[in-house]
């Protein structure tokens, strides 16, 4: 297979350190109004803060949110408008502290409520927006499917068929937003912050799901979940073997995927030929 690796199917984390970074180095040219007192190479660390710190509170609100059934029944924008605008209010106080340390703000802003709840509504109102906005960007392109292109898949097993097999499951919940071109032929799947990371026989893609729903979505007896970010197709599984002090699956593609220690022996059984047991709590 050969394949392209999009921009966008990054790693996640990988993916949000060059967009921190990015904005980190826009900002402390640009040198904007927020900066207000800063100067000098203090633009650096100043900026880089109100940049990683956001988008931390931002990331990990959104997997927050993504426990309640109601929020991930939302259509995929208002999700992550939602989930923009809970981190946004969220970094506000944090904000207010770091202009404090770097002289940005009033002495008193902590001790007078007054001014402490007037400099809070100005945070909010003032970086909200903005923060919304770079959120929505971000996400934009795994909304989008911009990031849907195969990647170098060499180490993947060409056995995907031109039409889905009857064992696979019919496009529905995430397979909507996935690309045809990768097939339906799912090797594994990985939980990367809010994304999850769909890797079949043809190639992967990053895209904005939950992995918790993803394999509710999925008959069960086509895979199992190894590891709280791991789910693994039987099919592709090769081998069972210890890597230090844990467990690891060794897929026919030569990829390695963690295994629990709960759920080790259930892998092993299927190695095996035998029923697995019953799934335990990961």
């Amino acid at each position: 297979m050969n394949g392209q690796r999009h921009f966008w199917a990054l790693d996640a984390r990988l993916y949000f350190l060059v967009i921190i970074l990015s904005l980190t180095l826009i900002f402390a040219s640009l040198n904007p109004e927020g900066s207000g007192q800063v100067a000098g190479w203090l633009l650096i660390p100043f900026w880089f803060l109100h940049t990683a710190l956001p988008i931390a509170l931002l990331v990990g609100m959104h997997i927050w949110l993504s426990h309640f059934s109601t929020f991930e029944r939302l259509n995929l924008w208002i999700k992550i408008a939602l989930s923009g605008l809970a981190g946004a209010i969220l970094f506000s106080p944090f904000a207010l502290f770091l202009d404090l340390i770097f002289g940005n703000g009033p002495a008193e802003v902590f001790t007078d409520p007054e001014t402490l709840m007037s400099e809070w509504l100005s945070e909010i109102l003032g970086a909200g927006p903005p923060i919304m906005l770079v959120w929505l960007a971000i996400n934009a392109p795994h909304i989008l499917q911009l990031n849907f292109s195969d990647r170098d898949s060499s180490q993947l097993t060409e056995t995907a068929k031109n039409e889905p097999s009857s064992d696979q499951p019919v496009p529905s919940g995430f397979w909507k937003v996935m690309p045809k071109s990768l097939g339906q032929e799912l090797v594994y799947i990985q939980a990367e912050l809010h994304y999850i990371r769909v890797v079949t026989t043809r190639g992967e893609a990053l895209i904005l799901y939950n992995l918790r729903d993803a394999i509710e979505e999925l008959p069960p007896g086509l895979g199992m979940q190894t590891h709280r970010s791991y789910w693994v197709a039987f099919k592709h599984l090769e081998n069972l073997r210890r890597q230090g002090s844990h467990w690891v699956c060794v897929l026919k593609s030569g990829h390695t995927i963690p295994v629990s220690r709960r759920r080790a022996a259930s892998v092993k059984k299927i190695l095996e030929g035998r029923s697995p047991e019953p799934a335990l709590p990961v």
